[in-house]
């Protein structure tokens, strides 16, 4: 996906974009994937290392290709509340 699209992903849905400054690392296995894009190199993952104003157990997406991350939701919980709400509107396709 390019950039700038992921960048408008990031908007739409709401995710905070993380500062590599905050976190000067490529991975930390201190972030858990749960979940990959279709073609296998971005990532969903519970974060259980966060940066300087980041919370462990926060959802963050990792874009490979790009060295980038974006808060996806402040904690699972969260994560499959938005998942929940959004499958009952029909904005989500299985």
């Amino acid at each position: 996906m390019h950039a700038e699209a992921r960048r408008g992903l990031a908007r739409r849905r709401h995710h905070r974009a993380l500062r590599r400054e905050d976190k000067p690392v490529f991975y930390s296995p201190g972030w858990i994937p749960i979940g990959c894009s279709p073609r296998g190199r971005d990532f969903l993952c519970l974060d259980f290392d966060p940066a300087k104003g980041g919370k462990a157990g926060q959802v963050i997406l990792f874009v490979t290709d790009f060295n980038e991350r974006f808060q996806v939701a402040p904690s699972f919980a969260e994560l499959l509340t938005v998942f929940l709400k959004e499958a009952k509107a029909g904005e989500i396709e299985f």
